[in-house]
């Protein structure tokens, strides 16, 4: 990975929220939270697999972050079961200060469900 990508990379896992797009497509304007957990990014909708965002880049395998006003080109893996406890507590820790009201959908099965690794390009 380039070290601009690193940067933007570690940019993202401090950053409240950041904007994803398919490539070559407008950001949504809808905001989503990211978490780091190791090395790597991971997302998830808080509308769970309906959500508008998550279809289209799921779909697609990859995105286009807005991170700051920059852009991060990533393919998009599902997770599944896989480290799934980890980035649960990445989310707690990251946004629990939000309270139960956000952090709980977050953590739920349904939301869960849509875990996707970025993998930057």
């Amino acid at each position: 990975m380039s070290s601009e990508n690193t940067t933007l990379v570690d940019e993202a896992g401090r950053s409240d929220e950041v904007t994803i797009s398919g490539v070559g497509q407008p950001p949504d304007q809808v905001p989503i939270w990211i978490v780091k957990s190791g090395n790597d990014l991971y997302v998830r909708s808080y509308r769970g697999p309906t959500g508008r965002w998550y279809r289209r880049v799921r779909e697609a395998g990859q995105a286009m972050l807005g991170i700051g006003g920059r852009q991060l080109e990533v393919r998009v893996e599902p997770v599944g079961d896989h480290d799934q406890a980890a980035i649960n507590a990445a989310y707690v820790h990251k946004y629990g200060h939000y309270g139960p009201a956000y952090i709980g959908p977050m953590t739920s099965e349904d939301v869960v469900s849509t875990t996707l690794r970025l993998v930057p390009q």
